[in-house]
This record gives C-alpha cells, structure tokens and sequence, in this order.
C-alpha cells in the first residue's frame, strides 16, 4: 500500500499506544490532503491537535487559520455525551419506566438512575457525533486522531450499534 493509496481514502483513522505520534501524524495528513475540504478530528481526552495546529481547537469545528480546507476538532466526550442525555432525555426515562422492577423507586431515584455513569457512553456519544458530521456531508476527507488502544478499540467497535450511512463508511476503512 503506498501513501497515495491512504491518502484516496475518504476516512484515515490513527490508532495505537499513548506517545506513539498519532496526534502529529493525524495533523500532517490532515494537512496533506489539501486541497480537499478535510476535518481532523480528536478523540482523546488529553487532547492535543491543536499543538500540533498552532491554535485553540475545542469542541465545536473550528477552521484551522493556517491552512486551506482545512478544519479540527476536539470531542469532549463528556460534553456530547451531557448533550446526548438531554436529547434523549424522554426516551431515556420511557425505557426505565418499562423496566423490571422499577415500580420500587422513588421518582428521586429514578432520576438518579439517568446520571449514572454508564460504560462505554463516552465513545459511543463521540462517535455518533462524529457520524452525524460525517452524514451532512460537508467534508470530503476525515482525519480521525484516537485515544490510546483501549479507546480507540471500544470506539471503533461501536458502528454496528448504528444503523445510518456513516456506519458503512466506517467498517469499510
């Protein structure tokens, strides 16, 4: 497989040990893929693409001033995944309602239920995010910069729990 062969594909993802580089090398293939419209996207939680950019990145896409077509992001886990619990607030209590059970509850505990740190919601939430930018369709190349192996292992597992477009994209790379 040559660079050009990596560079084609519409989805790059950059995984492995802390401290290898992926953050570096996400960075500069972002930038090598010029001039295709091209969003760069972290997922660690210690995030750093935007040392590697020269500038602030957070939370929201933000045009990375430097170069061309070229745009980053840094999920914060915890703030999608604090978005996700109010958007699907509603559904969220209907499914506990129809729990086993939770007749012996009180409306205060029940409650407490939902705020409850659940396994794995942090890279779910990420990664439906990420998906959902992926489906406007408003970039042609993605650059995904991983947390260490253990997350990005759970991360990348996760398509199969949603079924739209992007999901494809992503088990194809």
């Amino acid at each position: 497989m040559t660079t050009q062969d990596i560079l084609d594909n519409e989805f790059i993802v950059f995984g492995g040990k802390g401290g290898v580089g992926k953050t570096t090398c996400a960075a500069a293939t972002a930038i090598a893929l010029q001039p295709k419209k091209t969003l760069v996207v972290s997922t660690d939680p210690a995030h750093s693409l935007g040392d590697s950019l020269g500038q602030e990145i957070g939370d929201t896409i933000t045009k990375v001033e430097s170069v061309e077509n070229l745009y980053a992001l840094e999920i914060s886990a915890q703030n999608t995944l604090q978005r996700f619990r109010h958007d699907y607030r509603r559904e969220m209590l209907r499914l506990l309602e129809t729990s086993a059970g939770i007749e012996h509850l009180t409306p205060r505990e029940r409650e407490s239920l939902l705020s409850l740190p659940v396994p794995g919601a942090d890279e779910v939430t990420g990664l439906k995010r990420l998906m959902d930018i992926m489906e406007e369709g408003v970039f042609e190349k993605y650059v995904l910069d991983t947390a260490p192996t253990g997350h990005a292992l759970r991360l990348l597992s996760m398509p199969d729990i949603f079924d739209c477009k992007s999901s494809a994209k992503m088990r194809q790379f």
